[in-house]
């Protein structure tokens, strides 16, 4: 979980490597330069350090940033230690699997408050969910099929709610009986290997069984298994109220979902060509509203999805759409998905080959991260 990318210029590669993480210099393109809508730090960076998929590991994240040695964590406030043209930038998804994923995104937050010219934060697939989970009557049902939340596996772990509960509301047997109880259940599943056939609540169809009713510690006593089916609704519920509250959840939907630095495309998923070539098409016919490729991909993806936000209300669990509506272009609601989510690139460089062709004469793309 985690590792650490260095794209820099001139030319070398250097790989370092532990049992825990990896890291890789790289060459950066020596064109990109200059501001365009696809800038969302500093225009003339020359080398970034680039922190993947941190899943609710705040150690790892710590790690990571003493190992670019760009910001001096040691001091108060924290400093920034690298040249003015390098950077810092995380790939998303910040959330999930680990139990601090609130304390992650916080981190990763105040880096980019502390140094919004060098630190980059990029939106994750897992960071979406937990936004349309908390946002949406629904959540990410149009995408995962159902909210993420009710998942047993690679989603919220259940040690993470407990960093959400407010002091009013926390409760003795949160640790002493409820957590417990959870972690139990799920390692039974676990141990059978039943976790995608297991939900942390009732399905509509049968092809997922209830975790609360196959457990074996549930079975036996079903007073329990409601009280812990009942607390786990209020983490939940006190998740999304403090995701808000906490300016966590406006600072997310402010991410860029794709952005280009220092002449590399940063995006978590990918951007398929197929759609970027419709993309195009439609910018070059006057359709998008905006001049030129850079504009039309920023003003599909991040635009549409700030829009939208600003469209929605801010209040925890009480917004209604489904993805569908998320825009009034399909095309556009369909590139968010696949930038946060696409997988293409890893089965076939033709893919990537022919994305950064698309790139390359506008915005100098060479290198998609």
């Amino acid at each position: 979980k985690g590792f650490g990318l260095r794209l820099t210029r001139p030319v070398s590669m250097v790989a370092l490597a532990t049992a825990a993480l990896a890291a890789v210099l790289a060459c950066l393109p020596g064109h990109g330069a200059g501001s365009h809508p696809l800038t969302h730090i500093a225009a003339d960076v020359d080398e970034v350090f680039i922190v993947g998929d941190l899943h609710g590991d705040l150690q790892c994240a710590k790690e990571w940033v003493r190992r670019s040695g760009l910001i001096d964590l040691a001091t108060h406030p924290w400093n920034w230690t690298g040249r003015r043209r390098q950077a810092l930038v995380f790939l998303g998804d910040y959330v999930d699997k680990g139990p601090y994923g609130r304390q992650v995104l916080e981190f990763v937050r105040n880096l980019t408050e502390a140094f919004p010219d060098q630190v980059l934060a990029m939106l994750g697939n897992h960071d979406l969910y937990m936004l349309m989970d908390s946002l949406w009557s629904d959540g990410a049902t149009q995408l995962m099929g159902r909210p993420v939340r009710d998942f047993a596996y690679a989603f919220t772990h259940p040690e993470e709610y407990l960093n959400w509960v407010p002091v009013y509301d926390t409760r003795e047997n949160d640790t002493s009986v409820v957590l417990p109880a959870l972690l139990d259940a799920l390692e039974f599943v676990y141990a059978r290997r039943a976790e995608q056939k297991v939900l942390l609540g009732p399905s509509p169809s049968t092809s997922h069984a209830d975790l609360f009713d196959v457990a074996p510690l549930f079975q036996a006593d079903p007073a329990l298994a409601d009280g812990v089916r009942s607390r786990l609704l209020e983490w939940q519920q006190h998740l999304a109220q403090g995701l808000v509250s906490s300016g966590l959840a406006e600072w997310l939907a402010a991410r860029p979902l794709v952005s280009v630095v220092g002449g590399a495309l940063f995006v978590h998923g990918g951007v398929p060509y197929e759609l970027l070539s419709k993309l195009q098409q439609s910018s070059e016919a006057g359709e998008a509203g905006s001049s030129g490729l850079a504009a039309a991909l920023e003003a599909a993806t991040t635009g549409s999805f700030r829009k939208l936000w600003d469209g929605r209300s801010s209040e925890a669990m009480a917004v209604h759409g489904k993805w569908g509506d998320f825009t009034d272009d399909p095309l556009h609601s369909h590139l968010i998905d696949e930038v946060v989510n696409h997988r293409g690139y890893h089965r076939s460089c033709r893919e990537v080959r022919a994305v950064l062709d698309a790139l390359h004469g506008e915005l100098g793309v060479e290198v998609i991260v």
